[in-house]
């Protein structure tokens, strides 16, 4: 929360407002600068300032006077409007006669009655921040009730008309109070003066100052109206005291009406769209009719205010009493979504060993970071969702880096595929739990990191509940249900959460934070709807550049570790987008939507992002089975076979016969190349049947008679066509040559891909699970037909393990299958009797 660069740039060159370096926001200077007048007059008496000037004291008093339309012995000079406050209660407050002050408030008053044992009540603002002069007046017994108004801090006014009747009940009191009105900012509000009461009553005073929209706070000079009889007792101050060029630069304020307008004008203005924009960021602040704005940080101010500093900004000290809020005043700078600068998530409670000292030293010479940053970073816990694109390498940075707790949120295995991107895995982890891969690379990478295993699927029972035993949770998500899903689930835990997303050769990141520190927004503010799902290609249909993720993953360990430790700028409020074709960055901002409807429980999110149970079809599409295809395809009428995936896909594994024709292409080609034949029997597929379903739809609305999808698409018809049983495992073999895909069915109940074939790499995976017991040991290997059965290497990988059955897979380019299975013993190559269905 602090616009450095808006606020430096935004006041116009040569202007008289123009900002100072370093810029301050609520020590009580006005942004606006001394008037040139007032600056003249203080300069010319500067050389006169060898003597009291006792004349020009007075022609303030008269000047003072005749604007307020009161008597000259009713106004009183001092060195600046706190000197009168300390006077008033020393001589209205006792022991017995408390001085009651609103809570929050200006603290002087109330600090002079504490160090003289004077008597204090705090009577808390309204629900408007106005004050509840009713219980001030109960709790007075005849002391001193002191009002700021506009109030100081949170710059929220009580009306006219209840301060005056506030007055004339203390009047009527058996001990009537004195009431002091402190209009030290009421020049910058429409709020009537006190002042013209003074005449009817005498209990009453009334305090100005020209520190404020007069921009003269360094020249101590301020004034009180009251009755004789009321300043006699608050000790008037003897000419000489108030210094001479404090006088000439008031006498000159007081003559320049015109500047006194504008900057009143000028900070209406301002105050308004920057409360405007604290709305649109949802951030809670006081309804400020002054120069200042009390703003909720959420968090001790403290860290806010050293944050700020070392970006150049000075903002005092937290209220008192109010540790958690900032008081800043109007800078005359138009507020934009830069970047946030926030404060540490974690404590610095850690202590490092001297190995660690030594592993860490690069980060610890960081002037910004240093030993402390690092000892929050080993205090902090960090949970990260996937282990895939964007989780692994952003796993290997934080765990390089020294985040003391790392946990792992999959449930998925490692594939073959995964390795092009997907970093911290291995050739000899193929076939392991993502979660137990990545944590034996983290080990072998930093053994002091410790690394706690989700192996789950992330869902409305456990999500809430997992993030918060962590302190910032890191969204790398290759969906976008599982994507709202850690939103909401942020939200609800109150976690910020860093995002990143990835597509072919984009890539996307930025920190969302509902309850940020001043205010902040989620995902949705993003993207309030998710897309329909195809627009919302995966990975695995769109494809995606490998290191592209390790350039986005190095963002998202960068923001962590910012947020972390409380250094820099962070993404919060902007996105970032990252064009790896055309090597650029771009930075959008973001607002929170004020149309946005509070996240207040979990929902369906499958059926959110459109992912449920599709509705039956009007007219239902005729399907063919991978088997019925089969049989066709060997008859003597087989139908004409359109591959409706993009060539890439094709080029991966293919059905030997079929046509490749994208779905765009099919959809506008209807009647014309391979689909010119309206009467021909056509059977149209994809990868899962989806992108098929939808030409043959429009196939059929178009007139085709004969017209058939693919059963689960081309995956199905490699799981499913020539099952195998051997050694208590189904093993299906895909449509390209050279490969094989198992299913196992020790638990068919709950079959799924298990890994794609890689001889070397999954002994150790068939050796494990024959250890557990789960299924017998088979080695399988993959020939073309023109492959010798067995190969050398064949031979050479029976003999290293000779407990094993290896079962020999040839394909020819129509997936005939010649399938052997054999073992060495004795030197002796031994075959092995196979069962089919």
């Amino acid at each position: 929360m602090n616009h450095l660069s808006s606020a430096r740039h935004a006041a116009g060159e040569g202007d008289a407002c123009a900002l100072q370096t370093p810029l301050c926001l609520n020590l009580n200077e006005s942004p606006y600068g001394v008037p040139p007048a007032a600056r003249q007059a203080a300069s010319e008496a500067i050389g006169l300032s060898s003597r009291y000037q006792f004349e020009r004291v007075e022609a303030l008093r008269q000047a003072l006077a005749q604007r307020h339309g009161v008597p000259l012995e009713w106004v009183s000079l001092y060195p600046g409007s706190n000197r009168a406050l300390h006077y008033a209660t020393l001589a209205f407050s006792r022991a017995d006669a408390p001085l009651v002050v609103a809570a929050p408030g200006y603290p002087v008053p109330e600090q002079a009655a504490r160090l003289h044992g004077r008597a204090v009540c705090r009577v808390p603002l309204l629900a408007d921040g106005g004050h509840d002069v009713q219980a001030m007046l109960a709790a007075s017994e005849g002391g001193l009730i002191y009002i700021a108004n506009p109030n100081n801090p949170t710059g929220t006014v009580t009306s006219h008309a209840a301060l005056l009747a506030l007055v004339e009940q203390a009047g009527a009191l058996p001990h009537p109070p004195v009431v002091l009105i402190d209009e030290a900012y009421l020049e910058f509000s429409d709020e009537p003066s006190m002042i013209p009461a003074v005449s009817a009553r005498p209990g009453l005073v009334v305090t100005r100052t020209f520190s404020k929209i007069h921009g003269l706070a360094g020249l101590r000079l301020g004034y009180a109206i009251a009755q004789p009889a009321v300043l006699d007792r608050m000790h008037t101050q003897p000419a000489h005291d108030v210094p001479v060029p404090a006088v000439a630069a008031a006498l000159a304020c007081l003559h320049d009406e015109a500047e006194c307008a504008r900057r009143k004008a000028a900070n209406t203005a301002q105050r308004e769209a920057f409360c405007a924009w604290l709305d649109r960021q949802g951030l809670r602040y006081s309804p400020s009719r002054s120069n200042c704005v009390l703003i909720d940080c959420q968090r001790p101010a403290a860290e806010v205010i050293a944050t700020l500093a070392a970006g150049g900004i000075r903002v005092g000290r937290p209220w008192p009493g109010l540790e958690q809020r900032l008081r800043l005043n109007m800078t005359a700078f138009t507020p934009t979504p830069l970047p946030r600068t926030l404060g540490p998530l974690v404590s610095d409670q850690a202590t490092l060993s001297a190995e660690e000292r030594a592993r860490y030293s690069r980060h610890i010479l960081l002037p910004e970071f240093g030993l402390t940053g690092q000892q929050r970073l080993k205090n902090a816990r960090v949970l990260v969702i996937g282990a895939g694109g964007l989780g692994s390498p952003t796993l290997l940075y934080l765990a390089a880096a020294g985040v003391g707790t790392l946990g792992i949120v999959d449930f998925d295995r490692v594939d073959a595929s995964n390795l092009q991107r997907q970093v911290i895995h291995r050739m000899d982890t193929l076939g392991e739990l993502k979660t137990e891969s990545a944590k034996r690379t983290i080990a072998a990478l930093n053994p002091h990191v410790q690394v706690n295993l989700h192996d789950l699927r992330l869902d409305n029972d456990n999500a809430v509940a997992l993030f918060q035993g962590y302190d910032l949770i890191i969204d790398g998500a290759d969906n976008f249900a599982t994507r709202y899903l850690v939103n909401d689930a942020c939200v609800l835990a109150g976690k910020p959460y860093v995002w990143g997303s990835i597509y072919r050769f984009e890539g996307q990141a930025s920190v969302f934070w509902e309850n940020a520190p001043g205010g902040g927004l989620n995902y949705r503010d993003l993207y309030p709807e998710p897309p329909p799902p195809e627009l919302a290609p995966s990975c695995s249909e769109g494809g995606v550049l490998g290191v592209l993720c390790a350039a986005v993953a190095s963002v998202m360990g960068t923001e962590a570790i910012k947020l972390l430790t409380g250094i820099g700028e962070s993404l919060l409020g902007t996105l970032m987008v990252y064009d790896a074709l055309r090597m650029r960055y771009r930075y959008l901002p973001l607002q929170r939507d004020p149309q946005r409807q509070p996240i207040t429980a979990l929902q369906d999110y499958p059926q959110l992002c459109g992912l449920g149970q599709p509705a039956a079809p009007a007219t239902p599409v005729p399907v063919i089975t991978p088997q019925e295809l089969h049989a066709l395809l060997g008859s003597g009428q087989p139908p004409r076979l359109i591959d409706v995936r993009e060539p890439n896909e094709w080029d991966i594994v293919r059905i030997e016969g079929a046509d490749l024709l994208p779905k765009a292409r099919a959809l506008a080609s209807l009647g014309q190349g391979p689909l010119a034949d309206r009467e021909q029997p056509y059977v149209i597929c994809c990868k899962g049947g989806s992108r098929s379903r939808e030409v043959v739809e429009a196939m059929l609305a178009a007139g085709y008679r004969n017209v058939r999808n693919l059963q689960g698409g081309v995956l199905a018809w490699a799981r499913t066509e020539h099952p195998l049983e051997c050694c208590g495992l189904i093993a299906a073999v895909p449509g390209e040559p050279g490969s094989l895909r198992l299913v196992p069915m020790h638990n068919a109940a709950q079959a799924e891909d298990f890994f794609s074939f890689e001889p070397l790499q999954q002994l150790r995976v068939w050796r494990e699970m024959n250890g557990r017991g789960e299924v017998p040991l088979v080695l399988y290997h993959s020939h073309t037909a023109s492959r010798p059965y067995p190969s050398d290497t064949d031979v050479e990988y029976a003999a290293a393990f000779p407990e094993v059955f290896h079962l020999i897979v040839s394909t020819d380019p129509r997936f005939d299958l010649s399938m052997r299975c054999f073992r060495i013993e004795d030197g002796r190559i031994l075959e092995q009797p196979l069962a089919f269905d």
